[in-house]
């Protein structure tokens, strides 16, 4: 009999031809395997199953594709068992029958059996559910193949019912009934979290001891698994069930060499979207290769494959490179005699690709390229939408082509026809079909979803743009583009709250961070035209908000959450440790070839995903309130702001910097100041920047004063003059974004020098008359401020000795080519002269050291090497004194400081560069400096660029003289960089020596009495008064005597 193992092999027909297509481009803890439903609570059953002797050579047949054979054979069993009146055997007769029509994609016609099936079963065997529930998945699956999502996900979830009220959650045939609704949800409605939810729910039955399933049926599930899970932008574990898939492959269980070309393009494509071009291409081209081998005629996959690897040509802007590649595509699938659906498809999605590579590869210097490369954009535009409009029409593929009709003529300032285009994009996303009118939905009226997002934030920028065409006849598109942009800020929490791996946020944040600017342009527009409104300014202050620091906010959340929710110390050492585990296994993937060790460590991160999904779980069940945290937007109010600035005397600025439009406002306790910043300020920053690293080199001595005062000028009157006006405060708070991040604000000059002469000393710097600290966001002033009782104890590393600058030691550091840094040791001594603490100094400086006492203080003072990459993946660190007989490297990435459990209130990071790092968008510059705050430790000093040694060793120890005078951190900052200048003539006061050093974090930060003094004084006194007694007991004795 076929039926259990028809049931097994029909369902897997669901990636016989995969969706390959465009991409939106150890030690084990002992939790790992743990489940919050236990193994021991598992029931396993068993599903229906029929065999009998007259089905045998239907099945034989049907085995040999000789499909009308069988159903003649079944047919006559049919007969023969209806003259027994076995309706057992008849109704599993007619479901071979149906399944017969449907393997041969006849599925009209399998529909009719399988619902006189189906009839039949309920009249005669209305006790056997089981049986039943075949005829009903094999209609849903039907109508999944007829495009029919409605009819198929109604007969999908009533098998389901019957299935778990006959069988029981943990049975096979269940399993398979969820893989089918997932299914339906990833081919025909594009919901991959929907999807991935169904196909994860089945994965977690067939995991089950004694439900192992086949390696075939475990390969389709895991691809299915990765294809859904890029689908949501979720690579890097989209990533890892692709591998599984190819290692199953791989290791001989499953041996389809076809199916590994599947999974390298796919592979290839978690690659792409992940920003990883040379990973990317080795997997494309693995898949072309052996795809090429095989000879085969009719290859729509090898054109595919050309038509991804082209799209990854064009994501890294090689135009040209890509457009060969897909006319290669182009000549492939216009050569197949009668095309199947799936090479038509292709074939549309070649013309829409080729379509937009000559939008975007055109060259605007160019005008005759230009005009000529924009009639072959259309061109292929629309013989796209053509062939996708008569075999795809409503499908996913059918709407990206009037999505790049949209996005063409916006390219084309033909914006009514990019409007109506992308606006019919949209409206397939819609719950209830139509066309979406301009103000009529909320995010509950949308399918929630990537491309539905991508699609959101094209419109409101088109919007907002038709706008600023004709202002006063376009109103409307303005308040348009406002809606649009704020239900766009919904949706991208939520979909970024479903994402686990750090990097899948940044990088989606980072896509989609025209949102906010589009949103604030629409919103500097209406508060212009509403000046009266306060709700404009007031949205403005919270919009600016939500674009920056996204990641670090939700840590800063979950960490002043763990008391308030209650939540056991052992689920948050667990969650840390997971946490851990799969950050250093991600990096250590970067450097390791052996595709053996490579599938090992992919294991490993599978199985941290499930013990992560595990423990989100038992949150989502017993601690809600801290599992909506990975929803959390950041929520600033603006009252609480202003109360803020007039309690401090403080005045908060606060940035956004995007593509096309830059803002800044001031919030002080009078009122909100918001101004535009004109895109000609970066040439300035540039300049400035530049001055500052070379400090006083260069052979132009009087010409790089000049350029410095000028750049300097300009940007205290684009930056801060506007925000500052005539108010009257003591201090200000620096937001920054973007490339502002690595100016030191308090360097900037309000008045150009009168006199051309080199001065650095006398120059109107904003540190005159201000104490400037910075914040990552501005809801970061609104939490609660940590309070340190008594003096601090330090933990202090140097990465040099003080014997290593005399010359008797050879220092291990040279033969890691890094220098002595000189005045480390010297900034370690000045320390430990005032604060109790532990201090370790050169060979003693090792990173072991460092994580084995990092948790039992107050501050953490590092003085030692730091490096940072400003592009590519953006990789920070800190280099120790490695040892040789240490597990530990000598190298700290930020991911290591994750399970550290830093109680500290303040890490100062004299070592070069902590400040420094990758600019993303959407949450700023990853550098070292972050990760100590990403990791609990609310106050950071960092370096903007490399420290000078003996200008750093003064501005230190004035720094912690002042902190023993419990002045409060970032006024003792600004005091020590004041007291340097004091000293400094006219050359060394120059910014590059003093600058560097900037304080992110609490301005309430200050520490207690340093006690030590105290207790010194007590013991002089006590030891005086001692000697006096026993002097008076000695003349006392000698009166007597």
């Amino acid at each position: 009999m076929r039926s259990l193992l028809n049931l097994v092999a029909v369902i897997l027909i669901f990636i016989c031809t995969p969706s390959l297509g465009e991409g939106v481009i150890s030690s084990y803890s002992t939790f790992l395997n743990e489940s919050v439903e236990p193994s021991k609570k598992r029931i396993i059953t068993q599903p229906y199953e029929f065999s009998h002797p007259y089905l045998a050579k239907g099945d034989s047949l049907n085995k040999a594709k000789d499909y009308e054979g069988s159903i003649k054979a079944y047919r006559k069993a049919e007969r023969l068992f209806k003259k027994e009146k076995n309706w057992e055997g008849v109704t599993n007769a007619l479901l071979e029958i149906g399944i017969t029509y449907f393997e041969e994609r006849k599925f009209e016609k399998a529909i009719e059996i399988l619902e006189e099936g189906e009839s039949l079963c309920m009249d005669k065997l209305p006790n056997n559910q089981g049986h039943l529930s075949s005829f009903i998945f094999f209609k849903g699956s039907c109508y999944r193949y007829l495009k029919e999502e409605d009819m198929a996900l109604e007969q999908l979830r009533k098998c389901l019912s019957i299935r778990l009220e006959s069988y029981g959650k943990w049975n096979s045939a269940t399993a398979r009934t969820y893989i089918e609704i997932g299914n339906v949800y990833q081919f025909v409605l594009g919901n991959y979290y929907k999807a991935e939810k169904n196909h994860k729910i089945a994965l977690d039955i067939l995991e089950t001891k004694g439900l192992e399933p086949t390696p075939s049926f475990k390969f389709r599930l895991f691809y299915n698994l990765s294809q859904s899970t890029k689908g949501k932008f979720d690579n890097q574990k989209a990533l890892i069930y692709a591998q599984k898939a190819l290692s199953i492959l791989e290791s001989g269980q499953y041996n389809r060499e076809v199916y590994k070309e599947y999974c390298y393009n796919l592979i290839a494509l978690c690659y792409s979207n992940l920003n990883d071009f040379e990973n990317s291409k080795q997997f494309f081209d693995k898949a072309i290769s052996i795809n090429q081998t095989q000879n085969k005629k009719n290859n729509f996959l090898l054109a595919t494959y050309y038509n991804n690897l082209g799209l990854l040509y064009k994501k890294s802007g090689q135009h040209k490179a890509a457009i060969k590649l897909f006319q290669k595509a182009q000549h492939l699938l216009e050569g197949i005699k009668g095309k199947s659906l799936n090479a038509r498809k292709e074939l549309g999605n070649t013309y829409r690709y080729l379509g937009n590579a000559f939008l975007y590869g055109s060259d605007k210097n160019k005008p005759a390229e230009r005009v000529l490369k924009k009639d072959s954009s259309i061109f292929y535009i629309r013989k796209g939408i053509r062939i996708h409009g008569k075999y795809f029409s409503g499908s996913q593929e059918g709407i990206s082509n009037y999505f790049s009709l949209g996005d063409y003529y916006y390219n084309w300032d033909m914006l009514d026809s990019a409007y109506y285009y992308t606006n019919f994009a949209l409206s397939f996303f819609k719950k209830n079909k139509g066309e979406l009118k301009k103000n009529d939905f909320t995010i509950n009226d949308i399918e929630v979803g990537v491309e539905c997002l991508k699609y959101l934030r094209n419109l409101s920028r088109t919007s907002f743009w038709i706008y600023k065409e004709a202002p006063q006849n376009n109103l409307q598109y303005l308040y348009n583009s406002y809606e649009l942009s704020k239900i766009a800020d919904q949706m991208l929490t939520e979909l970024s709250g479903d994402l686990q791996r750090q990097n899948d946020q940044l990088a989606f944040n980072e896509e989609n961070k025209a949102i906010y600017e589009y949103g604030l342009a629409g919103l500097w527009e209406l508060q212009k035209l509403n000046p009266q409104e306060p709700k404009y300014k007031k949205e403005f202050v919270e919009m600016m908000a939500k674009s920056k620091a996204k990641l670090l906010s939700k840590a800063f959340a979950k960490a002043e959450s763990i008391n308030q929710f209650g939540l056991p110390i052992e689920l948050i050492e667990k969650e840390n440790n997971i946490e851990y585990e799969i950050s250093f296994y991600q990096n250590f993937l970067k450097n390791v070839k052996d595709d053996t060790k490579r599938a090992g460590i992919y294991d490993s991160l599978f199985q941290l995903d499930i013990a992560k999904e595990n423990l989100l779980s038992v949150f989502q069940k017993d601690y809600p309130p801290y599992y909506q945290l990975k929803y959390n937007n950041i929520n600033v109010d603006l009252n609480e702001l202003q109360k803020y600035a007039a309690k401090h005397n403080t005045l908060i600025i606060e940035y956004f910097w995007g593509r096309d439009y830059n803002y800044g406002m001031g919030i002080s306790a009078s009122g909100v100041e918001i101004f535009d910043i004109e895109r000609k300020v970066e040439f300035n920053i540039l300049g400035y920047l530049s001055t500052l690293a070379n400090g006083l080199n260069g052979t132009n001595a009087k010409k790089n004063f000049e350029t410095f005062t000028d750049n300097s000028n300009a940007l205290y009157h684009a930056l801060v003059a506007p925000a500052l006006g005539k108010k009257k405060v003591e201090n200000l708070v620096i937001v920054p974004d973007g490339i502002l991040a690595y100016i030191p604000f308090e360097s900037l000059i309000s008045k150009k020098p009168v006199s051309r002469n080199l001065d650095y000393k006398n120059l109107y710097y904003l540190i005159n008359d201000y104490t400037t600290s910075y914040v990552y966001s501005s809801d970061f002033l609104l939490k609660r401020a940590v309070e340190v009782e008594g003096n601090p104890e330090v933990l202090a590393f140097s990465f040099t000795d003080p014997k290593e600058l005399k010359g008797n030691v050879e220092p291990a550091a040279y033969r890691r080519n890094l220098g002595m840094l000189l005045g480390a040791p010297m900034e370690i001594l000045a320390i430990s002269k005032m604060f109790d603490g532990n201090y370790f100094m050169g060979e003693n400086a090792t990173e072991k050291n460092f994580k084995q006492s990092v948790k039992e203080y107050d501050i953490i003072h590092l003085a030692i090497h730091g490096f940072a990459e400003r592009v590519n993946k953006g990789e920070a660190y800190l280099v120790f004194r490695d040892s040789l007989e240490s597990e530990e490297d000598g190298i700290l990435y930020d991911y290591e400081l994750f399970n550290l459990k830093l109680n500290a209130s303040l890490t100062f990071l004299s070592a070069c560069e902590s400040g420094v790092g990758k600019v993303q968008k959407g949450e700023g510059v990853l550098s070292m400096g972050r990760g100590f705050a990403y990791a609990g430790c609310p106050s950071i000093i960092m370096s903007l660029w490399q420290v000078h040694d003996k200008f750093a060793l003064e501005i230190v120890d004035e720094f912690y003289k002042n902190i023993d005078q419990q002045k409060p951190v970032n006024e003792s900052l600004r005091n020590a960089k004041m007291k340097y200048l004091e000293k400094a003539d006219e050359r060394t006061a120059h910014p590059a020596y003093w600058a560097p050093l900037v304080f992110v974090g609490n301005q309430d930060l200050k520490y207690g009495k340093n006690l030590r003094l105290v207790y010194y004084t007590i013991g002089i006194f006590g030891i005086v008064f001692l000697a006096g007694l026993l002097i008076s007991k000695k003349l006392n004795s000698s009166k007597a005597v």
